[in-house]
């Protein structure tokens, strides 16, 4: 009973998350449907976790197989019988043309691939990796160049399992490409990143962002020049007055007692 309800409620933020991985918010009702939808998820996984035992594979903590390297900027596999290290994560907006695939990261390697070195989202992923290793990870996920979208039976997996990566990610750095700070002495970082300000950000608008926000233990703003902005629990407010969140989930509160309404 436990199993088939944990799958259902896992198919259901897997299902919301693909839908609207490449496509805008819009509307608000939607984009409240959608969090209460989460927060249901959220609060299911909780329950769950109580009632199954240790030795369940539903406690098993589901992680990534590919990842980067962030000192070498290559793909390392991890096979099912290796424990995959801790890792960082990267949340961030899809530009059309100029993401790097995971066929091209794999021909990145070569010394001939200098066409694909010059897109700005391998920039992205060398300056995502150039935190992670600022903050001691060796490893980071970016799902653009992590997940192999030929095939088709991993494709499903990683989908289906995003919620638990991100869940089980040392740190999320979120990466807002449009946002251009402006600064002024004397004011604080709850000042400069105030609610007119970071909701200009695309990535407050996209669907697959609920999740990506809540599930991880720590979350780190950077804008678009990589400067670090402030993290989940300093921009509570600003967060708060975008999206609606409850201030206990941006917090780091238990999910179990937070209200879906």
């Amino acid at each position: 009973m436990a199993r088939r309800g944990y799958d259902f409620a896992h198919r259901i933020v897997s299902l919301m998350s693909a839908s609207v991985r490449s496509a805008e918010l819009g509307r608000p009702s939607l984009r409240s449907f959608l969090h209460s939808l989460l927060m249901v998820y959220l609060r299911w996984k909780d329950t769950i976790s109580v009632v199954t035992s240790p030795h369940d594979p539903l406690q098993k903590r589901t992680r990534p197989r590919r990842l980067i390297n962030t000192r070498t900027i290559k793909l390392e596999e991890f096979s099912s019988n290796d424990s995959v290290p801790p890792y960082a994560i990267l949340s961030h907006c899809w530009e059309a043309g100029h993401e790097i695939s995971y066929q091209e990261m794999v021909k990145c390697q070569l010394l001939t691939a200098a066409s694909i070195r010059s897109k700005s989202g391998y920039r992205k992923i060398v300056a995502a990796c150039m935190q992670a290793r600022k903050d001691n990870f060796t490893y980071i996920w970016i799902d653009t160049c992590c997940i192999d979208k030929g095939d088709h039976g991993q494709l499903s997996q990683d989908i289906n399992s995003m919620f638990d990566y991100y869940k089980n990610s040392e740190v999320c750095y979120v990466y807002l490409y449009d946002y251009y700070p402006w600064f002024s002495r004397g004011w604080t970082l709850q000042n400069l990143v105030a609610p007119w300000n970071l909701g200009g950000c695309s990535w407050f608008f996209r669907g697959w962002t609920l999740q990506e926000l809540v599930a991880p233990s720590s979350v780190k703003f950077f804008d678009a020049k990589w400067k670090y902005c402030g993290d989940r629990k300093t921009l509570n407010i600003a967060i708060w007055a975008i999206t609606g969140i409850r201030w206990g989930l941006l917090e780091g509160g238990k999910q179990s007692k937070m209200s879906v309404l």
